[in-house]
């Protein structure tokens, strides 16, 4: 269950739920706080007997066919084991449960090669080198250039010539900036292309987690003041580092981390979950409790292959681990190339407090429940800085004024020329948002019938607004008046 203000995973262990309960749709006013569905945990108790249990699965790819079109067998390995005990501290007093969980996943399988597989395109060494003539469609001539020269089809325009193509489509190493040259020794290092295809020429992963190691635990406790007042109290801890690549990129070949131009990032979430509650029976039909919850959530994202990369490319120290950021603008007649490295850095932390009373009256074939709820929710995030972010254009090799100039221009090729469109670097912007609730609810459950139940009942709900604790959000007023810009007209 997760939404911006708490940002709570629901990570219980089968092995700690005692029920489960799922409500789609006809919500009563208690739980109505969402318009979806609602799924409701409780957790298991200790009794006056120990009891327990264990489990373990495993996985290893020596027991796989090697998958076609692939000549090694990735690795795929997973392992998932844990337990459960549960008894009395204090007998009929005092009672504890536990549960632990732990998964190990490893599968960096690859998927298949060509355009609308999943694959990337990274360039063909021609493309490394400056030769662009692989993009010519000689058969379709658009027009001439300065020099009397025909623009055919996927041509590239050299800017220092405005108007001229280069001939060949070769850009002369001469041209081809120092930066490029730093980038493009990687991509001859890590990423070479797997086949001669113009595109979905390097395998991606198949998964977009190829890597994680998440630890569940759950525990609670139970102690009886008397017979009619019980006290319980449990924690739900989730902490799940993994590596994950969801948004595209290369992939270095036999690496577990994608190398330094990908666009991985090793993630780190840690959840607690803390919550007491009080049950008082002040009657034989007459029934109340109290509850008090705490939610902490943690994200955060680093590169996995940290450097100075920005230095060494001849950026300079900006503080930022990531490769930069380079992305190469529109495909032409098809063909275009993956960006490349990232802007994952910073994390946020979302804390929620809840508190809730109900008190519920059993009256012959009627269920009264009467209470209110107060949430206070936190969400504190924290941007890193210094990561680089480069875009590139076709246009800046094409002919963008002319009607044909969506045939022209190549956004590697812009790369190569050290032509940049576009050029950002990550600033610090701290943000802490809070925003406060309340709810307060009556309802009837009347059981007309062994066969018709009635549910009756009515809800408040009072959504305070969301403000930064800084008063560091701004806003404008389209209507408002420059009254110093004015006086200038």
């Amino acid at each position: 269950l997760s939404d911006w203000s708490s940002d709570v995973c629901s990570s219980d262990l089968m092995e700690a739920v005692q029920e489960v309960q799922t409500q789609t749709s006809g919500i009563d006013p208690q739980n109505a706080i969402t318009n979806g569905g609602l799924i409701m945990l409780n957790l298991k108790s200790g009794t006056n007997q120990f009891h327990g249990s264990a489990f373990g699965y495993g996985h290893n790819e020596i027991l796989d066919a090697r998958t076609w079109g692939n000549p090694d067998k990735p690795k795929s390995r997973f392992w998932d084991y844990g337990g459960s005990l549960g008894g009395p501290v204090f007998k009929n007093k005092t009672f504890f449960f536990g549960a632990y969980e732990r998964y190990q996943q490893n599968d960096f399988s690859l998927g298949t090669l060509g355009a609308g597989t999943g694959a990337a395109t990274v360039p063909t060494e021609a493309f490394l080198s400056g030769d662009f003539s692989a993009l010519l469609n000689t058969s379709k001539v658009l027009g001439a250039d300065t020099h009397g020269n025909p623009i055919y089809a996927g041509a590239i325009f050299n800017p220092a010539d405005p108007g001229a193509v280069f001939p060949g489509n070769i850009i002369p190493q001469s041209m081809i900036s120092s930066t490029s040259k730093k980038i493009i020794a990687i991509y001859q290092k890590n990423y070479v292309a797997q086949s001669g295809s113009l595109v979905g020429n390097e395998r991606f992963l198949t998964g977009n987690s190829p890597s994680q190691t998440p630890q569940l635990a759950d525990v609670k406790l139970d102690h009886n003041l008397t017979d009619k007042n019980r006290l319980s109290g449990s924690w739900v801890y989730n902490h799940r580092p993994r590596l994950l690549d969801d948004s595209g990129g290369v992939w270095q070949l036999g690496s577990t981390d994608g190398g330094p131009m990908s666009n991985a990032r090793d993630q780190m979430v840690i959840s607690h979950q803390f919550r007491a509650s009080d049950s008082l029976t002040i009657t034989p039909n007459l029934l109340n409790i109290f509850n008090a919850t705490f939610n902490r959530y943690y994200n955060g994202s680093v590169v996995p292959e940290p450097g100075d990369w920005n230095s060494q490319l001849g950026f300079g120290g900006t503080g930022s681990p990531n490769f930069p950021q380079i992305k190469f603008g529109n495909a032409v007649n098809g063909i275009g190339e993956t960006s490349l490295g990232s802007t994952w850095e910073g994390s946020y932390v979302a804390n929620t407090f809840i508190y809730g009373d109900s008190l519920s009256w059993t009256k012959g074939r009627h269920t009264f429940m009467f209470g209110g709820g107060f949430r206070d929710m936190q969400n504190n995030s924290v941007s890193g800085s210094g990561a680089l972010s480069f875009s590139f254009n076709p246009s800046a090799t094409g002919a963008p004024s002319q009607s044909w100039g969506n045939q022209v221009g190549f956004g590697f090729a812009s790369f190569l020329l050290g032509n940049v469109q576009t050029a950002n670097e990550t600033t610090p912007i701290n943000l802490y948002a809070r925003r406060k609730a309340m709810d307060l609810f009556a309802q009837d459950s009347w059981k007309v019938s062994p066969k018709l139940t009635l549910n009756l009942g009515l809800r408040w709900d009072a959504t305070f607004r969301l403000h930064e604790k800084y008063g560091h959000w701004a806003n404008f007023d389209l209507n408002a008046i420059d009254q110093i810009g004015r006086a200038h007209v």
